[in-house]
């Protein structure tokens, strides 16, 4: 009798050690929660100067569009608490203002004028550090970049751009998520096709309609206008191919012998669209069989003069 109750004894004695241990270990792990702060920042210097002397400024306008704000997502060494880690700054502070450092850098011109800067729209989709047992810290930042002129065209369409970084260590190790978190960004920035936006900062903007009909209306052009015999009436009218520059009926010139010096005020002319419009020129006195004459007004332009004359013939009576 004395054996039972003293092997029962024992047995109560080891589910009474055994709970007391699994309650340590469990105390143990609620104990071991990942807490800290993880500083942002870029890993590295962007390349200095590696875009002087741009022609247009910039301007960033950031959305964070991310659907889980969380800064650790996935994290498996730890299945009764969960991480606590703060960003310093906060992402939605960090990312733009970072994104206006490390573009100064490379020497774009950042805000520098409202009326001629381009657009530049960053959305943040994804910006978080995982850990999984057997793989370690990874660290993803996901963004889509696109440029637009002052006028709103797109001239470099919305492009995804990603950064990952990997590191191996302890779950409760928060200077590793810092680094690969900063890493992974840094990468992001990295994958940005800088060359191709600084490209169009270079190029002039395309010129409007308005500044090209203007530039023709301010091109001086030398008439001269003669015919045997003199005193003939003059006039003139357009004919255009394009839709551009609509075709007119005739106006008087004036008579011959007829010099001035006007520039050609024809709607919708420009120096592009002048080889398909033609000037034609109409001289006619009485008595004498009317004749006419065409100019391409590329050629006028070119040459800065219309010169003409005409050798009327008498009409029989």
């Amino acid at each position: 009798m004395r054996k039972i109750v003293l092997l029962c004894t024992l047995t109560l004695l080891v589910a009474l050690n055994t709970n007391v241990l699994a309650d340590r270990r469990t105390s143990s792990q609620q104990s071991q929660q990942l807490t800290g702060t993880v500083n942002l920042a870029v890993n590295g210097d962007a390349p200095a100067d590696k875009y002087p002397n741009l022609t247009y400024g910039i301007q960033l306008n950031f959305r964070d569009d991310r659907a889980n704000p969380r800064f650790i997502q996935i994290y498996d060494a730890n299945a009764v608490g969960s991480p606590s880690l703060e960003t310093n700054p906060s992402i939605p502070r960090f990312v733009p203002n970072a994104f206006r450092q490390y573009m100064r850098t490379m020497g774009f011109k950042i805000d520098s004028d409202p009326s001629t800067d381009y657009i530049m729209s960053v959305t943040l989709g994804e910006f978080h550090a995982d850990y999984l047992s057997g793989i370690g810290w990874t660290g993803i930042v996901v963004m889509s970049v696109k440029v637009s002129d002052h006028d709103q065209k797109v001239v470099f369409p919305e492009t995804e751009v990603e950064g990952r970084s990997n590191l191996a260590g302890s779950p409760y190790a928060s200077g590793i998520a810092n680094y690969v978190i900063n890493q992974a960004f840094t990468e992001a920035l990295k994958d940005i096709n800088w060359d191709r936006i600084a490209f169009n900062l270079h190029k002039p903007k395309a010129e409007t309609k308005e500044s090209a009909e203007e530039k023709v209306r301010k091109t001086p052009i030398f008439w001269s206008i003669d015919s045997r015999p003199a005193g003939a009436d003059i006039y003139w009218r357009v004919s255009s191919s394009t839709d551009e520059v609509k075709n007119q009926n005739s106006k008087y010139l004036g008579t011959t012998q007829y010099e001035a010096t006007e520039a050609l005020t024809i709607k919708g002319l420009t120096f592009d669209n002048a080889s398909q419009v033609e000037i034609v020129i109409k001289c006619e006195k009485e008595g004498y069989g009317p004749q006419t004459k065409k100019i391409n007004v590329s050629s006028a332009l070119d040459e800065k003069e219309i010169l003409m004359f005409f050798k009327l013939n008498k009409l029989e009576d």
